[in-house]
């Protein structure tokens, strides 16, 4: 077997590769996550059962970015599962669909609050626009959960900064 390949159940695969709980093989090994955000990960899957993308954290909360189509598990019927999550890591959980598409991805991560529009300023800026009286739905009270945003957007799309404009 070639140097950086390995088998997983009799199959070769590079060393960027992995395959992942519905048997699909993944290959984005973009970013390198830190030990404790794989420890997280993996916690959250055995306890959702939605596939996480991505974790980022901060001392106050957790974000994932899980897979497009497992919000609904990762939620939990009535919110048990960020419920039973926010307990066992002992901070507040944001959980954040993927998409492929950069405008998607970035209305997801500011949901629940309504985004008017979305441009693209160039390739490393993104301006959101929302109403005035949306802002605080967006983040509540934590400014934190803005640069926790502007990671997760820079690791997974490539823009450098986000710029939220009141209208």
């Amino acid at each position: 077997m070639p140097k950086g390949e390995f088998a997983v159940d009799g199959i070769r695969i590079g060393a960027n590769e992995t395959r992942n709980l519905r048997g699909k093989f993944v290959s984005r090994m973009r970013y390198q996550i830190p030990h404790t955000a794989i420890k997280h990960i993996t916690l959250f899957e055995s306890i959702t059962g939605a596939m996480a993308r991505d974790c980022v954290e901060d001392n106050e909360s957790v974000a994932f970015v899980v897979e497009p189509g497992d919000m609904g598990l990762a939620i939990g019927k009535g919110g048990s599962n960020i419920q039973r999550a926010q307990r066992s890591l002992g901070r507040g959980v944001w959980v954040i669909e993927h998409s492929k598409n950069q405008a998607d991805f970035v209305r997801n991560i500011f949901g629940p609050a309504r985004v008017k529009n979305i441009k693209a300023m160039d390739d490393k800026t993104v301006v959101v626009e929302i109403k005035r009286g949306e802002r605080r739905g967006m983040f509540g009270r934590n400014p934190k959960r803005i640069a926790i945003a502007k990671s997760l957007v820079k690791r997974h799309h490539g823009v450098e900064d986000i710029i939220i404009k009141t209208i």
